[in-house]
C-alpha cells in the first residue's frame, strides 16, 4: 500500500466523494445501505452523532479510494462494535482491503467486532473469513449474514 495513504479521519472533500460513491456506484448501491446513510450531507452529519472512528486510504492527492469505520452498536450479544468497509473505483480488486483492515484494526484494536454482509457478495465474504471473522447466522430475507472476530491476546488483529 506504498502508493495510498492510510489516515484516521475524512476530509470535507473526501465526505462529497463518500456521497458520490453511495450515489453512484453499482457496487455499493447493490450491496450496502450507504445510499441512505450517505445520501447527502444531512445525512451524512446524522451519521456522525453516532460517533463512528473512521479510516480514509487515498491515493496520493488525497482522493478517496476506501473507507473503514467502527461503530458502537448493540445488535450481536458480546459484540457491540460493528465494522465496514468500502473500497471505491480504481481501488477495487487491487488486493488492497486486507492491508487496510489490518492497519485500521492495528490502530483501532476492537476486541469483538461484528458486521452485516450480503451472502452474494463473495469477495467481501471470502476477505472477511480471510481476516478471521466467522458466519454466525443464516441468511436473512434480505440475503444478508452476520459475521463476528474475536481479537487474538498477544497476537496483532
Amino acid at each position: 500500500m506504498n502508493k495510498f495513504t492510510f489516515k484516521k479521519g475524512i476530509t470535507e472533500s473526501q465526505i462529497d466523494e463518500l456521497i458520490f460513491y453511495a450515489n453512484n456506484d453499482p457496487q455499493i448501491i447493490s450491496f450496502t445501505s450507504d445510499k441512505t446513510r450517505f445520501a447527502d450531507k444531512k445525512a451524512f452529519k446524522l451519521w456522525l452523532k453516532k460517533k463512528p472512528v473512521i479510516y480514509t486510504l487515498t491515493n496520493n492527492t488525497g482522493r478517496l479510494l476506501g473507507i473503514i469505520w467502527f461503530q458502537r452498536k448493540i445488535g450481536i450479544p458480546g459484540y457491540d462494535l460493528t465494522f465496514a468497509i468500502r473500497l471505491y473505483g480504481k481501488a477495487r480488486g487491487k488486493g488492497l482491503s486486507y492491508g487496510f483492515m489490518k492497519q485500521a484494526f492495528d490502530d483501532f484494536k476492537p476486541q469483538k467486532v461484528w458486521l452485516e454482509v450480503s451472502i452474494d457478495n463473495l469477495p467481501a465474504v471470502s476477505l472477511y473469513k480471510k481476516f478471521g471473522f466467522q458466519q454466525i447466522t443464516d441468511p436473512n430475507d434480505k440475503g444478508k449474514i452476520i459475521m463476528v472476530r474475536k481479537s487474538r491476546p498477544n497476537q496483532s488483529s
